[in-house]
């Protein structure tokens, strides 16, 4: 296998010369590397950058958040199901993710609660605050003052999504006419879409919260369809 080839020749070539097997690919003339190998050394030394850098990807994505939003809200961190406790607590850092922006503490109240007068807003906020920060890593949120916002720890598949879309969108194809990076591009997106935006996910919170999230669902909705004119 690649991996066992790997081992043999780990040794013997270091960062330096990995590099230049990688970026200066041989001349016609040029003697491989490994006379015995059946495989040329150039091909075997890529397939194994190409095997370490899917392998540190995907580490890092396992170390961060994953939070899927294509389909019924759901968190994971390092491979783990993570739960929070309170459905607005959820709706908070949902809102947070896909908005990507910095909101004073008095506008995410409003959001949540509207214009119950039964409860504390503020109060009410700082524990969902408070109970984010117990189950998510503490680079998931920053608290500045009066100010509240997601990092780029935390990630979503509403992103991912959109960020494959996008890449379509910026190549000169017609409708029909479209590359094969693009196309698979394409795919994967559509496999990301595993129900409308949070799916079932109903937390009865505001009349707000549910037109924003209408909203979403029709861009997504939008997105998608387009994706499978193209496709299919």
């Amino acid at each position: 296998s690649n991996i066992e080839r790997f081992d043999v020749i780990q040794g013997c070539l270091d960062s330096k010369m990995l590099n230049t097997c990688v970026h200066k690919a041989p001349t016609q003339s040029a003697e491989p590397l490994n006379p015995e190998s059946s495989i040329p050394i150039y091909g075997l030394v890529k397939s194994m950058k190409t095997i370490l850098e899917f392998n540190r990807n995907e580490s890092e994505m396992v170390a961060q958040v994953q939070l899927r939003l294509l389909g019924t809200p759901q968190i994971r961190y390092r491979g783990k199901k993570v739960y929070i406790g309170r459905v607005k607590g959820l709706a908070l850092l949902i809102y947070l993710a896909v908005t990507r922006e910095t909101h004073k503490r008095d506008v995410l109240a409003y959001l949540l609660w509207e214009k119950d007068k039964s409860i504390d807003h503020r109060a009410a906020l700082r524990r969902l605050i408070f109970d984010l920060r117990q189950n998510l890593p503490v680079e998931c949120l920053t608290i500045e003052q009066n100010m509240i916002r997601t990092n780029e720890y935390l990630k979503t598949d509403i992103e991912a999504f959109q960020t494959l879309f996008s890449k379509y969108q910026s190549h000169s194809h017609s409708l029909y006419d479209v590359c094969e990076h693009c196309l698979d591009n394409l795919k994967y997106a559509i496999s990301l879409y595993h129900d409308n935006f949070l799916g079932s996910f109903d937390a009865n919170i505001s009349l707000d919260f549910e037109n924003w999230q209408m909203i979403q669902t029709e861009i997504l909705r939008k997105s998608l369809f387009v994706m499978y004119q193209v496709v299919i």
